[in-house]
């Protein structure tokens, strides 16, 4: 029987990811022409992420 996610976690206590060390260039080679422009990237989410916050009144607006 398949174990859960879960099952796996609470046997163990903690739950260790295996990344290979080609994952940034594998991710960013398939979604951008530039694998720069994975940083572009985060910082669009991040200022995005800032601009939901003030509109939900979780950081003033002067806030982030």
């Amino acid at each position: 029987m398949a174990r859960s996610l879960h099952d796996k976690i609470s046997s163990k206590g903690k739950l260790t990811p295996h990344i290979g060390s080609a994952l940034l260039d594998v991710v960013t080679t398939g979604m951008y022409s530039d694998p720069l422009m994975v940083y572009r990237e985060y910082i669009q989410n991040s200022a995005d992420s800032i601009h939901l916050a003030r509109d939900k009144g979780l950081l003033p607006p002067s806030g982030g």
